[in-house]
Order: C-alpha cells, then sequence, then structure tokens
C-alpha cells in the first residue's frame, strides 16, 4: 500500500517537473481564443478491470484522475482539450480517438505547436493494454497515437507488461533507476 502511494506521488511529480516549467513558459489558450504557439491535447484512461482472468484494480482510475488533474491545472492542457476515459471498451477509445484527431485538425491555428499527452494506468499483457474485459494492441494503440495530427506524440503506459510498448521502438530492459545498488548505504556510528 504505502509502495503504491509512494508510486502515485513520483508520478505526479514528475508530470509537474516535465509539464510546468514548459507550461507556464509558453503562452496557453485564453478564454478570448487569442492564438497561442503550443496547444496540448491530452487523453487520459483509466482501466481497473482488466479481463475475467485478471484480479480488478484499485486506483488505476484514480491514477488517471490524478493525472488529468496535473495536465490541467499544471500541464498546460485546457479541459476542453482533455477527454478523460473511465473503464472503456476497445470501441470507446477508438472513439476516443477519432474525436481527439478531428479536434487537434479543427482547432490548430497556422504556426501552433501542438503535443499529444496519452495516459493509460491499468492492466496489460505482452501484447497490449487491457480494456472493457479486451485487449488493446500495442501496434494499434502506437498507430492510433500516430494518427493524431499532432507535433509531439507522448505516450505513458503505466501497467505491468508495459515494457512491451516501448521495446518495440529499441527500448530495453533495465533495472529501477531509483531502487539500484548504488543508493543502497549503510552508515555506521
Amino acid at each position: 500500500m504505502r509502495a503504491a502511494m509512494t508510486s502515485r506521488v513520483l508520478i505526479c511529480l514528475a508530470w509537474t517537473a516535465l509539464l510546468a516549467v514548459p507550461a507556464s513558459a509558453a503562452p496557453r489558450a485564453t478564454a478570448t481564443g487569442a492564438t497561442t504557439p503550443l496547444r496540448r491535447f491530452a487523453l487520459v484512461i483509466g482501466s481497473n478491470k482488466g479481463n475475467s482472468l485478471r484480479e480488478q484494480l484499485r486506483y488505476a482510475g484514480h491514477d488517471a484522475d490524478a493525472i488529468a488533474d496535473v495536465l490541467r491545472q499544471l500541464g498546460g492542457v485546457d479541459r476542453v482539450d482533455l477527454t478523460l476515459l473511465s473503464e472503456p471498451d476497445t470501441r470507446d477509445v477508438d472513439h476516443a480517438f477519432d474525436a481527439l484527431s478531428e479536434r487537434v485538425r479543427s482547432g490548430r491555428k497556422p504556426g501552433q505547436r501542438v503535443e499529444l499527452v496519452v495516459y493509460y494506468s491499468g492492466h496489460a499483457d505482452e501484447s497490449g493494454i487491457l480494456v472493457g474485459g479486451a485487449r488493446y494492441d500495442y501496434v494499434r494503440l502506437r498507430q492510433r497515437i500516430r494518427d493524431v495530427p499532432a507535433d509531439v506524440h507522448i505516450a505513458i503506459v503505466d501497467s505491468c507488461a508495459s515494457g512491451s510498448f516501448t521495446r518495440a521502438k529499441g527500448g530495453s530492459r533495465m533495472p529501477p533507476f531509483l531502487r539500484d545498488s548504488s543508493n543502497q548505504v549503510q552508515g555506521f556510528a
């Protein structure tokens, strides 16, 4: 329980560091609709249910809500540019990507840089994320992310076996950076 809480705190702090500084440095869309050089969109998905073979998670939905809050409050994503899906099925995810792609196409202003953040918290296996009792393959997820006409695409998959998502891009398994042997010290009094 304590490790899960620490993990959530670290995720929120990482998001704050990653997005707060660039968001505060770049002008954002205003209530008057003024043109801005940067616009961020986000699709945040939380799924406590995997499939019939998996135990239901407790905090994936909460983690997705927390990330959505951080993106809105500190990450430079306006409320209208953020889609939050709770317990979706594969059709819901496809519809969200379709709507997001259309919103980016229709809302983009000339000279504007568009960034997309996709965050998923829930069950996954070696082949894909698990939503609504079905698998949404990593190949399909990657293609749907690429299809959104943004200048920058960021995907964060917070789940077991999510390393498969990065290995297809050339990533390799490494020891956790906060828990390797270099930070195991002993003191003597």
